[in-house]
């Protein structure tokens, strides 16, 4: 389907362009793509004395009071309403949105959705959703949209079936008859519909397993193909550099698992073929270790080597690691980053062209057109996931035929990374150096926050340090008091002799690196922080991690934001703070460290949020809701693969790289993948 603007659809006019494009909708395709967050069953309506706290509650309610709009202070107006039905009332309130007091009328009936909680005396349902019965005669299951101000979900879905209905035949038909049948999949116009107005639950699962299942093997088939592409490239062999001789430069014993990878990546860089290769691992299983072999290797072969950090105090640390380990061997190691002076900045880009600068280390800055290699060998990416497809491809079009090596500290379970990596070659570092001891995970129910920091504390006047982390910059509403800058406060207003820093990603960058360098020299004690601490920081002395509001964190993202601690000899701690809610995700990151199980947990609870985007580039849709939790659904792709290779297949196995080559070739120029 070629590219239609969402303007050309009925009904559509300027106003609702500019709403539509505030959700990254700006055509029909992307319009269909927008997929129901959730469905309301109207058959299965609740009752207020059958509320839950925290429990999602769906039911019809008649307003009883007349709506009220207040203003508690400059930034902040609150919306409150009496609701009622036969068995109760509940308090109705909105947080800036002021429009909700206009769509309100006292006496009128409304189905409303929300998630009750109880202060103050009184249920309350906080930022509830509300719509009107005759916005969807005769519907049994009504779909939910994520919105933005001014879109409400009947005008969207009004938008969605007149799109189907106008646009509807020109939906491309991406996979062959032949395997839709094999495979039990709708066809592609009538899954969309299926997926936005199903008459029941199993329908609809069916209908986004066929929009899942097509867009997974498409952009398998579409990666294999680069891949073979990449591999049909000649290049210089390396010669062989004995990975025993680059063990001796190391302070420690790698492990089985490090030694096992350096051997791949000494065969690989043996071939005349350029090394595309993964690298996973769990926090602190010694990726750089392996990444300095890769570069050790391009030198002793007379090349340049480059290694690309996402942060400027990532790159600090490998610049300064490298230099201690390469320097006394004669190895000559830059660094290159944003804010140089000129006089320093011509001179480091002399170097590195002329090939005194054997290995060059940097953030994006090595991707500027000045940066120039006499003979670059080597490219690593550290972090790998904050990299876009192309940037990654401008640091390699910097040589010829150059190897690549990508790190990435976000475990993914096997099937999916075969998926979602299907250009690259994975090796996984699945051990930890001995000794190592286990960060002690625990869940902090409210009555016992207090107690927690009075730890945190204790434990700074011990000398060690402490990571505090929030979800929020700001609060969003008047009761809210875990944002980071309301944590900050109370921690400087509560312990004024401990030193507390405040770090979020609205700061200048000088001002991030400022503080953090503080914070690695235990200038700062307790450091209160968004997750932009979540890469790159590596401060041995810190030995506590506090997650605010930690139900509000994916399982991978709680499992990297501990792995800043526990990077020293001492005990560290990793407290989860919540507000009391039985939540089996908080417990499963209590009992294991293992990467790898929790990322397939994380998977099956939230999908794949957690594993797909970057904070860069953005969120990547892959134009679904994938469902890749489901492993049977990720085997099924595999096998379909698979079996498009046959031999007697080659024709249809054609047509579906014709089809992944139209949908990714310009997409994933755009995105990466975590």
């Amino acid at each position: 389907m070629q590219p239609v603007p969402i303007e050309k659809v009925k009904g559509i006019g300027a106003a609702r362009v500019q709403q539509l494009q505030k959700l990254d909708i700006h055509t029909v395709e992307d319009l269909l793509c927008h997929l129901p967050r959730d469905y309301h069953d109207l058959t299965q309506l609740y009752t207020i004395d059958q509320m839950r706290v925290s429990v999602p509650w769906f039911g019809k309610l008649e307003i009883v009071s007349e709506p009220s709009l207040s203003y508690p202070r400059r930034s902040m107006n609150i919306v409150r309403a009496k609701a009622a039905d036969d068995t109760g009332t509940v308090a109705l309130i909105w947080y800036n949105q002021p429009y909700i007091r206009q769509q309100l009328e006292q006496g009128k009936t409304y189905f409303v959705y929300g998630r009750p909680d109880f202060r103050f005396g009184q249920v309350r349902l906080l930022n509830p959703m509300i719509e009107t019965p005759e916005h969807h005669p005769g519907a049994r299951l009504l779909p939910v949209y994520k919105l933005t101000r001014g879109l409400s979900q009947g005008a969207l879905r009004k938008h969605i079936q007149q799109s189907l209905d106008q646009f509807g035949a020109l939906i491309d038909e991406e996979l062959p008859r032949t395997l839709r049948e094999r495979y039990h999949l709708y066809a592609k116009r009538d899954a969309y519909e299926l997926a936005h107005f199903p008459p029941s639950r199993q329908v609809r699962d069916e209908a986004v397993r066929t929009l899942s299942f097509t867009e997974l093997l498409l952009l398998r088939t579409y990666l294999a193909a680069q891949r073979e592409g990449a591999r049909a490239v000649s290049i210089e062999k390396m010669n062989p550099v004995v990975p025993e001789d680059y063990y001796k430069l190391l302070n420690f014993v790698p492990t089985g698992a490090q030694m096992r990878v350096i051997n791949t990546i000494a065969e690989d860089l043996q071939t005349d073929r350029p090394m595309s290769r993964l690298v996973q691992g769990d926090v602190g299983s010694g990726k750089t270790a392996v990444a300095f072999y890769a570069l050790y290797a391009a030198v002793k072969n007379g090349r340049q080597a480059a290694l690309m950090a996402p942060t400027e105090l990532l790159a600090m640390q490998h610049y300064e690691a490298a230099q201690e380990m390469f320097t006394p061997l004669g190895i000559k190691v830059t660094l290159v980053r944003a804010g140089m002076k000129a006089a320093e900045k011509r001179a480091v880009l002399e170097d590195i062209a002329l090939g005194r600068s054997q290995i060059v280390i940097g953030t994006h800055a090595l991707l500027e057109q000045k940066v120039q290699f006499e003979k670059l060998g080597i490219v690593v990416a550290d972090e790998q996931h904050r990299f876009g497809v192309r940037q990654r491809a401008r640091l390699l079009q910097k040589g010829e035929g150059v190897h690549a090596l990508f790190l990435s500290a976000t475990p993914i379970p096997r099937t999916l990374s075969m998926i979602l990596y299907g250009d690259l070659d994975i090796s996984i570092l699945d051990e930890l150096p001995p000794g190592r001891k286990m960060v002690q995970t625990r869940i902090v129910p409210p009555q016992k926050r207090e107690a927690m920091y009075d730890f945190v504390v204790g434990k700074v006047q011990d000398g060690q340090q402490a990571y505090v982390v929030c979800p929020m910059i700001e609060a969003e509403d008047e009761e809210d008091n875990r944002s980071v800058e309301q944590v900050y406060n109370e921690l400087r207003r509560k312990y004024p002799a401990v030193a507390v820093g405040l770090l979020h990603g609205k700061m200048k960058q000088s001002e991030k690196d400022k503080l953090m360098q503080d914070f690695v020299q235990n200038q700062v004690q307790v450091l209160v922080s968004t997750t932009v601490i979540e890469v790159g920081v590596n401060v041995p002395n810190a030995t506590v991690m506090v997650l605010e509001q930690a139900d509000r964190f994916g399982l991978a993202q709680l499992h990297q934001l501990r792995g800043r601690v526990g990077r020293g000899e001492q005990q560290s701690w990793c407290f989860l703070s919540t507000e009391g809610i039985d939540n089996e995700r908080l417990r499963t990151i209590c009992m294991t460290e293992d990467g790898f199980a929790i990322a397939q947990a994380d998977l099956q609870q939230r999908g794949p949020g957690a594993l797909l985007g970057t904070e860069q580039h953005g969120r990547v849709d892959l134009h679904v809701s994938l469902m890749l939790g489901d492993g049977r659904l990720l085997e099924e792709v595999m096998q379909a693969f698979d079996w498009l290779h046959e031999p007697e297949q080659e024709v249809l196995y054609t047509q579906v790289v014709q089809a992944a080559q139209s949908r990714y070739a310009q997409a994933l120029e755009q995105i990466a993948l975590n």
